[in-house]
């Protein structure tokens, strides 16, 4: 019997040997924030942003271009990600402590999006000093200013309390394409105008310090030749998100931009060089991709920083970047 027991005991120690090392070779470590600060950037700058795959498409380059114009500066930069659901959402799986929420994770020293299931968001909130919290609401709430200042008010009173430096934005989104039954009876520039009434009254509210105009710099982008690209067109790859490559770099673009005057670092996006290819985006690890990468040409580059250039210096205007 002690023989028996003795073989079973092995065998069951090998087993677990074996298996514990499976296990650490199926899941990936989550890298440390901090090793990527022991080589020489001039400047840092912690990213929080909340919101939905939308956020996905508007950040999810933001990494690679700051990079590319100034690999200098440290970008943590990280998302508290849910799928389909706005800021009220947000707000109750904070308040009530529950870990649904999936966090991309920038990684500078790995130079690569992370993501990780089942988080507290409260957990990463308290996780540091965030220098800027982004919020962007869902699509279909974001056309009612006076609920979406209600989840904004409401979460941006957590974080100042709990963080009373901290700068909060919220991201302009763009309008669905011409075409996409998510419109319903609007066009494409009344959602963007309802966007538009939104942003302006959360800073009549001072609810937040900024605005993103991501959505400004498509509808810009929409009045010139490269409106043609995407599956579904107009940018887009299905009638509801972005497609890769140019379009999500638009947006990139204007994120960059944003963050590069938000730390006052005198640089501009007109230096990038940066070429999206599907090479470059899969390298990036971009969370939430959709469809193939669209990488254009010289021109349809200019067009694409024209484009974000003037959303910046005119966040609530639509203009032909060409003129």
């Amino acid at each position: 019997m002690k023989k028996i027991n003795i073989i079973w005991i092995f065998t069951f120690a090998i087993f677990f040997v074996i298996t514990s090392c499976s296990a650490e070779d199926d899941n990936e470590v989550k890298p440390n924030r901090k090793e990527a600060q022991q080589h020489s950037f001039t400047k840092e700058v912690h990213v929080l942003i909340m919101g939905d795959s939308f956020s996905r498409d508007a950040f999810g380059y933001v990494p690679g271009v700051m990079a590319d114009v100034r690999p200098e500066i440290y970008l943590d930069m990280e998302l508290l990600y849910l799928g389909g659901k706005g800021l009220k959402y947000h707000w109750d799986y904070i308040s009530n402590d529950k870990n649904n929420f999936i966090l991309d994770e920038y990684s500078p020293n790995n130079d690569k999006w992370y993501s990780y299931a089942n988080i507290f968001g409260g957990d990463i909130i308290s996780s540091q000093n965030w220098d800027l919290v982004i919020l962007q609401e869902g699509s279909s709430t974001a056309r009612n200013s006076e609920l979406t200042l209600e989840h904004v008010q409401t979460i941006g009173s957590y974080l100042r309390e709990r963080q009373p430096s901290v700068k909060l934005a919220f991201m302009l989104s763009p309008a669905k394409p011409e075409g996409s039954p998510a419109l319903g009876n609007y066009t494409s520039d009344d959602v963007w105008n309802l966007y538009v009434k939104t942003s302006q009254l959360l800073l009549a509210n001072n609810a937040v310090d900024y605005i993103i105009p991501c959505g400004t710099a498509i509808q810009n982008a929409r009045q010139t030749s490269v409106d043609n690209y995407g599956d579904f067109g107009h940018l887009s790859y299905d009638g509801n998100h972005l497609q890769e490559g140019l379009p999500c770099l638009i947006e990139a673009y204007v994120g960059t931009q944003f963050l590069l005057d938000f730390i006052e670092e005198d640089a501009s996006i007109e230096s990038s060089t940066l070429r999206v290819t599907k090479q470059w985006v899969n390298s990036l690890a971009v969370p939430g991709m959709h469809g193939s990468v669209i990488e254009g040409n010289d021109e349809e580059y200019a067009i694409c920083k024209r484009s974000a250039m003037s959303a910046l210096e005119k966040p609530y205007e639509i203009s032909n970047p060409l003129y």
